[in-house]
């Protein structure tokens, strides 16, 4: 091999060295967290380095590894085949997109919690349905996925109004109202609200009731904290 040859070879070697070479084995983090590290430190006082190892997410932090959060951020995508597997975080609750549509994910500890409601017949003026909560739940921004139909429609539009109500506080948190000649309602639900063991849901309808609107049913559809 000529001497051109040698120098081009050693170059090669020398050059994959440099670029090739995997980290030093102190710079990957034990489970746990714990042993040495290096990076530049970034605006939040971290040093500019993670690695995710054992399922676990780690940062370098003063020069020694620390566990960090995984922490999910909230988005607009329509869940779609493109998407499947995805996870999110929306209005107090983790979801995953299973290839149509985003669900909630549930736990030993948390999972949907459904509250029902029934108003035989015509209400009166000014009529409630208290429903007391007997554990920790929330009910999600907008109410998505609750029902609410009526077997007889509202002859004129009619609101009920729905409140928290906590010790001697009692909070309006979203409104049901059916309109004109329909069966069933629209929901008003600005905020994710979470209920206490012993909190109730109340629903006050009108001070003059609809004199059609009859033997109507009410499901909200919530998460067991």
């Amino acid at each position: 091999m000529g001497d051109a040859m040698k120098y081009a070879a050693l170059f090669f070697v020398l050059a994959c060295f440099l670029i090739c070479a995997t980290p030093a084995l102190a710079q990957f983090p034990p489970v746990g967290g714990g042993g040495a590290c290096t990076g530049m430190i970034n605006e939040e006082g971290f040093q500019a380095q993670q690695s995710a190892v054992n399922n676990a997410l780690y940062a370098c932090s003063g020069g020694t590894w620390v566990q960090q959060p995984l922490i999910l951020g909230t988005t607009a995508l329509a869940c779609s085949a493109t998407w499947a597997g995805g996870i999110r975080y929306s209005s107090g609750v983790v979801q995953w997109c299973n290839g149509t549509s985003w669900a909630n994910i549930g736990g030993s500890s948390s999972g949907v919690y459904d509250i029902a409601a029934f108003m035989p017949g015509t209400p009166n003026n000014s009529s409630i349905i208290r429903i007391v909560i007997p554990r920790a739940v929330q009910l999600p921004v907008n109410l998505t996925n609750s029902q609410c139909v009526a077997k007889t429609a509202a002859s004129a539009s009619t609101t009920v109004t729905l409140n928290k109500i906590s010790g001697a506080s009692t909070t309006a948190i979203g409104t049901a109202v059916w309109a004109a000649a329909s069966k069933t309602c629209t929901f008003t639900f600005s905020a994710a609200i979470s209920f206490a063991a012993g909190d109730l849901v109340e629903y006050v309808f009108p001070a003059a009731a609809d004199a059609a609107l009859a033997d109507i049913a009410i499901t909200l559809a919530g998460i067991k904290l």
